[in-house]
């Protein structure tokens, strides 16, 4: 899903962040993940939501690494760019993740 806030609200929460555009709200009811995308005149803001429900200790607890599916991609495509732009550049892998927040960020992706 993809909420629509208004900004006037928004604002008033993020306080002294008074440049920032939020362009979305997004949350997969499945795993109770929110995430709310922001831009400032310089910069993209990605603000998740902390541990509020059962869905999230769920996914807390869950925490098993496992290889990240597109790991092979990212160690090639770190391998053709410079380490300046690229926080992938020079990995040797195995490149992992938790598994639990691998899961809530999957449930929010929009494809």
């Amino acid at each position: 899903f993809i909420v629509k806030y208004r900004k006037e609200d928004l604002l008033e929460y993020l306080g002294e962040m008074k440049d920032m555009e939020i362009v979305a709200h997004v949350f997969g009811t499945e795993t109770d993940t929110h995430l709310l995308i922001g831009t400032t005149p310089d910069r993209i803001v990605l603000g998740f939501r902390g541990t509020v429900s059962s869905k999230n200790v769920k996914s807390d607890l869950d925490y098993t690494m496992i290889d990240h599916p597109y790991a092979d991609a990212m160690l090639q495509y770190g391998k053709k760019t410079h380490a300046k732009i690229n926080p992938f550049a020079g990995m040797l892998g195995p490149i992992k993740v938790h598994k639990g927040f691998y899961e809530a960020y999957s449930s929010i992706c929009l494809t």
